[in-house]
C-alpha cells in the first residue's frame, strides 16, 4: 500500500475545530498514513503534542515548531520538502474529512494515472452545520477542469482547493519552491496543469468550513475599487511575472503571452476607460468572461454599489 503524507499547517487554530479535524483524520479508512504538522506561529505556547496524542492514535505524527512566521504557502512548501511518501494530502486546520476521503482519492489517482486528483466539498459553518452539499452552491462561478493542458485555466480561475487534493509527491517537489505570492494550491494547479494531469471527482469528500478568516474566502480583503485593482489586477501582473520566469517551456509561451496581454489591457482600462481600451478588453473576454464583464463596468460603479456587489459575491448570490 502506497504511503501518504498528510501535511497540515497550523496558525493560531480554533482548538475545537482542530480537534474535529484531527478526529476526522484519525478515522480515515486508508491505513498507510503519516501526519506532519508545521506550526507557523513561533510564539505559540500551546501543548499541541498533548492534543495530537489524544486524537491521532492510528498513525504516526510529527509536529514541527516554526522558528519564524512563513505564511501558509511557504509553510506548506516546507512540509512538501519534508514529505517522504508516495502521495501528499494537504490539510487545513479547521475542516472535517469524510472517513473514506483518502481511500477514494488514492483509488482514483491510481486508476486514472493522474498526477493530482481533487474533489468537491460540503460547506459547513462555524458550528459545523452543513449549509451546502457542493462548493458550487456557495460559489456559483466555480468551474472544475479536468485533464492535461489546464495551465491557463489554473492561472486565470483556479478551481483546486488544497484540502481536497491528493498529489504525487514527486511532482509536488518539482514545483518547489512555492512562490509566496501564490496560494499553494493555485501554484500546484498551475504546475500540474502545465506538466501533468488533473482529475476531479464529482463527489464531496470533505466538510469545508467557511468563516470570516478563511484565507481563500472570495474577494477577501477587498473593500474598495482600489483594493480590487491592487489585488486582482496589479497582484495578478506580479504573479504572471513570476510565471514567466518559472515556466519557460516553448509550448506554454502562447498561453503566458495571452494572459500577459489580458492583464496589461485590464490595467490600462482601469485607469483610462475609453472606447479603444473598452474594445480591447472586450475582445479578450474569453480568458475570463465574468471577470471581463465585471471590470468593463467597474470604472462606472459608485463605491457603494461596488461594495454591495462584493457582499453579494461573497454570499454566493452572484
Amino acid at each position: 500500500m502506497k504511503k501518504i503524507n498528510i501535511l497540515m499547517a497550523i496558525y493560531k487554530p480554533n482548538i475545537k475545530w482542530l480537534k474535529e479535524q484531527l478526529e476526522s483524520l484519525n478515522n480515515q479508512t486508508y491505513k498507510n498514513l503519516e501526519l506532519i504538522v508545521y506550526n507557523d506561529y513561533p510564539q505559540d505556547k500551546t501543548n499541541y503534542e498533548e492534543i495530537y496524542l489524544k486524537y491521532i492514535t492510528n498513525f504516526k505524527f510529527t509536529i514541527i515548531q516554526g522558528k519564524r512566521n512563513l505564511g501558509s504557502t511557504l509553510a506548506f512548501g516546507k512540509l512538501t520538502e519534508i514529505a517522504d511518501g508516495d502521495y501528499i494530502a494537504y490539510c487545513d486546520q479547521d475542516d472535517i474529512w469524510l472517513p473514506n476521503k483518502i481511500e477514494i482519492l488514492a483509488k482514483k489517482i491510481i486508476e486514472t494515472n493522474a498526477d493530482m486528483v481533487c474533489s468537491d466539498m460540503y460547506v459547513i459553518d462555524a458550528e459545523s452545520k452543513v449549509v451546502a452539499d457542493s462548493i458550487i452552491k456557495v460559489r456559483p462561478r466555480h468551474v472544475f477542469y479536468n485533464g492535461s493542458n489546464t495551465f491557463k485555466q489554473a492561472l486565470v480561475h483556479n478551481w483546486v482547493t488544497g484540502c481536497t487534493v491528493l498529489i504525487k509527491t514527486d511532482i509536488a517537489k518539482r514545483a518547489l519552491p512555492f512562490p509566496k505570492e501564490f496560494v499553494h494550491d493555485a501554484w500546484l494547479a498551475a504546475y500540474v496543469g502545465a506538466y501533468g494531469k488533473i482529475v476531479n471527482l464529482n463527489k464531496s469528500l470533505i466538510k469545508y468550513r467557511i468563516h470570516g478568516n478563511n484565507q481563500t474566502t472570495v474577494l477577501v480583503g477587498i473593500n474598495s475599487k482600489d483594493d480590487y485593482y491592487n489585488d486582482r489586477i496589479k497582484g495578478l501582473k506580479e504573479k504572471i511575472d513570476i510565471v514567466k520566469k518559472r515556466f519557460n517551456d516553448k509550448y506554454l509561451q502562447n498561453d503566458i503571452k495571452e494572459l500577459s496581454d489580458f492583464i496589461e489591457v485590464r490595467n490600462k482600462y482601469f485607469f483610462n476607460h475609453n472606447i479603444k481600451n473598452f474594445y480591447k478588453l472586450f475582445k479578450l473576454k474569453n480568458n475570463n468572461k465574468s471577470t471581463t464583464y465585471f471590470e468593463l463596468c467597474l470604472p462606472f460603479m459608485p463605491e457603494f454599489f461596488f461594495k454591495f456587489l462584493v457582499k453579494q459575491i461573497r454570499k454566493g448570490n452572484i
